[in-house]
């Protein structure tokens, strides 16, 4: 009876670490899952005053020699996504902890042809993307112009298979395509891409700023 005890009485302690143990993680996690978003917000208002001063100063970007995690512009969808800086590359650190990435490999926004791709963060900068509407105008502001497109399609797709993304097969003019983790629900693995592709519909048009 007595080593019946002990063994209960080991077996309801074991217990009770175990569910220190797991509360403590959920507290860490959750509070890391926190600060990140706080972090990245902090780090695209930084960046966005920079492109403010980008944009301002009119250079032509699009045959510069660009440098990951360089701010070369900005972009929003109204009522949906503020203004929020775009940065060279989509390099996890450099470039989409401060904002929105553009894809190196792709095409430069105001090309006139191509692929333009643009990649954030499903928990911050691109979350809104889950509510996008066929229709919706997305601008893109840069030093050299701003131009605007209109959401035209969208699709899932596995993280190897950029060749979908990517393909210009049969493009007439410029696409812009925004690309995030999916699924929105922060606590499932984001095992898959939403891509949402707008096509370009105007000219340049001058700078809101300008």
């Amino acid at each position: 009876m007595a080593q019946k005890k002990k063994a209960n009485s080991l077996t309801k302690a074991l217990l009770n670490i175990l569910i220190v143990l797991c509360f403590g993680s959920a507290i860490f996690f959750a509070g890391r899952y926190f600060y990140d978003i706080w972090l990245q917000n902090r780090n695209a208002e930084q960046a966005l005053v920079v492109a403010n001063e980008v944009i301002d100063s009119g250079e032509d970007l699009r045959d510069a020699d660009l440098n990951i995690g360089q701010v070369i512009g900005r972009m929003y969808i109204e009522g949906l996504i503020e203004p929020t800086p775009i940065i060279e590359g989509d390099d996890f650190y450099l470039s989409l902890n401060h904002g929105i990435g553009r894809v190196s490999q792709t095409r430069m926004p105001g090309s006139g042809f191509g692929i333009v791709a643009l990649s954030a963060h499903r928990e911050t900068f691109f979350r809104p993307l889950m509510n996008v509407k066929m229709g919706d105008i997305v601008t893109v502001e840069m030093s050299y112009g701003t131009f605007r497109y209109k959401i035209v399609d969208s699709m899932i797709v596995n993280p190897d298979e950029g060749e979908r993304v990517y393909s210009e097969a049969g493009l007439e003019g410029e696409r812009l395509a925004l690309i995030t983790c999916y699924p929105f629900n922060n606590f499932l693995p984001p095992n898959q891409r939403a891509i949402f592709f707008a096509d370009r519909i105007d000219d340049n048009i001058p700078s809101q700023d300008a």
